[in-house]
């Protein structure tokens, strides 16, 4: 190849044939709208084609070191082999530099403590989908580092500390005082039975899948489990456990899981 943007154009028409030969759409995939000429460069012009995440990333690098401008998103840098990111990376470091002390000096409320007008200033910038740049490159960073479930540190992170605060009161009894609030909402609304409608919308939703006899599955799965009483070694399900421990005057809890 001649040239980067020779490189570039021969790289999407072979994205293009083999998204094409492979049935891979935007249906069926998660995948972006690549503008032939960036549209931060050119966004009169709306031609352009589909493309998976990491080509478009691609794409994008090699646009940028074609044209010498920046063309990427923060998102792009994980998609991105080795070799191309260092030789493209620095042009959106430069960019997002030069942004920032745009914004700056546009902007001077933003070294005030005017937090309302930091945030609108900061997400003036949308993408093609209307979503934020500056939000979405923030939480692409954000999320990027996963576990081995394939799920975002950060956020199981968040989410763990979150339930923590929710649940910190607790009442005389040592329940959480959020979850019992939930819970006396979840069962205020009566049906014409005098039954919780919460209570039975639940179990519609916790019993909605039968086998072929039309059994729920969980109730099978639950009378299937064998549970031994720690008092006197006595099996069962676990309810049956817990009666048996009752009708002997032992806590109920005294069981423990076998199978």
């Amino acid at each position: 190849m001649d040239s980067y943007w020779d490189l570039y154009v021969a790289y999407v028409h072979h994205c293009v044939e083999y998204n094409k030969k492979h049935d891979i759409d935007p249906h069926h995939y998660k995948m972006e709208w690549n503008h032939w000429l960036p549209k931060s460069c050119f966004p009169d012009l709306p031609l352009g084609q589909w493309l998976t995440l990491k080509q478009h990333a691609i794409a994008s690098a090699l646009q940028t070191l074609a044209l010498k401008k920046n063309c990427m998103c923060g998102w792009h840098k994980k998609y991105l082999p080795k070799a191309l990111l260092e030789l493209a990376w620095a042009f959106y470091g430069e960019s997002s530099s030069k942004r920032m002390k745009r914004t700056m000096s546009k902007h001077p409320t933003l070294q005030s403590d005017n937090g309302k007008k930091v945030m609108e200033v900061l997400h003036n910038e949308k993408d093609e989908f209307g979503r934020s740049v500056h939000g979405v490159e923030g939480a692409e960073r954000l999320n990027a580092e996963k576990n081995e479930e394939g799920k975002s540190v950060n956020a199981v992170k968040g989410a763990k500390r979150l339930n923590e605060i929710i649940h910190a009161e607790r009442d005389e009894f040592g329940r959480s005082v959020f979850a019992m609030r939930s819970l006396a909402r979840t069962y205020q609304e009566k049906d014409e039975r005098g039954v919780p409608v919460g209570r039975v919308r639940n179990g519609n939703r916790l019993h909605a899948e039968k086998d072929e006899l039309g059994r729920s599955l969980v109730t099978m799965a639950v009378n299937n489990q064998v549970w031994e009483s720690t008092i006197d070694g006595h099996r069962g399900n676990s309810s049956a456990v817990a009666r048996h421990n009752r009708a002997n005057g032992w806590d109920p809890k005294a069981r423990i899981r076998i199978s």
